[in-house]
């Protein structure tokens, strides 16, 4: 009985102890896939690291490049870097803003501009100050206002030279009176002109009306005369029947005349002979 319960508890201790390696092995099993996914996770991230540096590698030499060709360009046109500097106080707090774990390429704001010499000159003398797009600005300004001098100054050129021309050529205010009073009556006479070229104009159209009807009247006169004349070469024709039909009866009538005649004489003769004869 003593040997059977220990073996009992031995059981109960090894099962106890078999349960507790399988809760160990499954906690082993989700902390292995735990692992996994983490080391997929730093994987991904590793390549889009590896993808952003290389990236921003091209980025760098492109930039160096540009930097260059910027200097090369400088060197030979005598160019001058103009533009403002950024505060410091606005670029530490950009930093403070940026995100950190945002890996993507940054653009950089271009602030500075590369004019030539005497364009440096003038805006460095120029009276206004501040930034380069307010002394631009104001540059746009001042010509705007120069221009409209200008245009001022060509219609005030323009009206003088019409003064003078008046006075050259002698036009005063009675000889305008004049032009004017023949002006207006060559106006007048051109809208009589226009009042009876309208009136022909009406006339023609009545005129045109009329000429169509008597053009559709004249055709069918002429329709009615060729009716007429086919009547008329029709008639000509049962004429000429008839009068060939005439003439051949009259020829009958002739013949048939001459053939009694001669029938009258044959009897005439006849009957003087019966009478001759003695009986």
């Amino acid at each position: 009985m003593i040997t059977n319960a220990q073996l009992d508890n031995e059981k109960a201790t090894l099962t106890f102890e078999v349960e507790l390696m399988k809760d160990r092995y499954t906690e082993l099993e989700e902390a292995h896939t735990q692992l996994t996914k983490e080391h997929r996770k730093k994987c991904t991230e590793y390549e889009q690291l590896r993808k952003v540096s290389t990236k921003l590698q091209e980025e760098v030499k492109i930039l160096r490049s540009m930097l260059q060709e910027r200097d090369q360009l400088i060197q030979e046109y005598g160019l001058v870097v103009m533009g403002e500097e950024e505060n410091g106080d606005d670029a530490d707090h950009i930093e403070e803003d940026d995100d950190v774990d945002d890996l993507s390429p940054r653009k950089l704001s271009v602030k500075k501009v590369l004019v030539s010499q005497e364009a440096a000159e003038l805006l460095s003398k120029g009276a206004a100050k501040g930034s380069l797009d307010v002394r631009l600005r104001k540059f746009g300004e001042e010509k705007n206002d120069l221009e409209d001098q200008v245009r001022r100054l060509k219609l005030e050129l323009e009206e003088e030279r019409n003064k003078n021309r008046r006075r050259e050529n002698g036009l005063d205010y009675e000889k305008q009176k004049e032009q004017s009073k023949t002006v207006n009556e060559y106006k007048f006479r051109v809208q009589k002109a226009e009042a009876e070229v309208s009136t022909l104009q009406a006339n023609v159209v009545r005129l045109d009306a009329l000429l169509t009807r008597y053009k559709t009247q004249s055709e069918e006169l002429e329709s009615s005369e060729e009716e007429l004349k086919l009547e008329k070469r029709k008639l000509q024709r049962e004429l000429r029947d008839a009068q060939s039909r005439l003439e051949e009866l009259e020829t009958t009538n002739n013949h048939l005349i001459k053939r009694f005649d001669k029938l009258k004489n044959a009897r005439s003769n006849l009957l003087k002979d019966l009478s001759q004869d003695p009986a």
